[in-house]
């Protein structure tokens, strides 16, 4: 099966990040990219999106434990998803999936080495329900937005994202932008948006 989009060397899911000031749109571009994905492809493309705050970690990309659950021994509900895992399973249920990760600069550092192996592996591990792996990495586009609250990704992160910066965009912009990613992914590809 076909990428969406180009991997750099040593990654297996293909992401970028939409960096720039607050108020630019970068949010919004990920919808519309996915809409002109969903146009290219012409499949369906499933939109999950999720918001980091300082407090994300592992616990939110990977998993956390239901403590109701736990507590009523209710064992179908004691693992909850985090945002890479509910990715992961929508790509192996055949859906192709962009993964919007709003704020990211937000999050803890070491969110970047969780997201770093993923992006390299197409897989997480866990202790609680073990090795959770992508059947067709391909499916899966992984989208950065961040402003500048922590001045710099770790640099093995940074190595394997392609940055778009974004400054205030008009329509036409985004148009254009999106026209030169697409037209990296396939040449032939002559005018996406008039």
């Amino acid at each position: 099966m076909q990428t969406l989009g180009r991997r750099k060397e040593g990654q297996d899911v293909y992401a970028f990040c939409l960096d720039g000031p607050a108020g630019t749109g970068k949010s919004s571009f990920a919808i519309v990219y996915s809409k002109v994905l969903e146009e290219l492809t012409g499949e369906k493309i499933k939109f999950l999106k999720y918001t980091c705050n300082e407090k994300t970690g592992k616990e939110e990309t990977f998993e956390d434990v239901n403590l109701v659950a736990a507590i009523t021994h209710d064992a179908e509900k004691l693992i909850i998803p985090g945002f890479v895992a509910q990715a992961i399973n929508e790509c192996n249920k055949g859906n192709r999936v962009v993964l919007r990760l709003d704020e990211y600069d937000k999050a803890k550092p070491a969110e970047d080495s969780f997201l770093l192996e993923f992006l390299q592996e197409a897989s997480m591990y866990s202790s609680q329900t073990g090795e959770l792996k992508l059947k067709d990495p391909g499916k899966l586009q992984v989208i950065l937005c961040k402003n500048d609250n922590r001045a710099q990704l770790s640099y093995p992160l940074t190595r394997r994202l392609n940055f778009i910066e974004l400054e205030y965009t008009t329509p036409s912009d985004m148009a254009e932008i999106i026209g030169m990613k697409m037209k990296e992914q396939d040449p032939a590809i002559k005018v996406l948006i008039v």
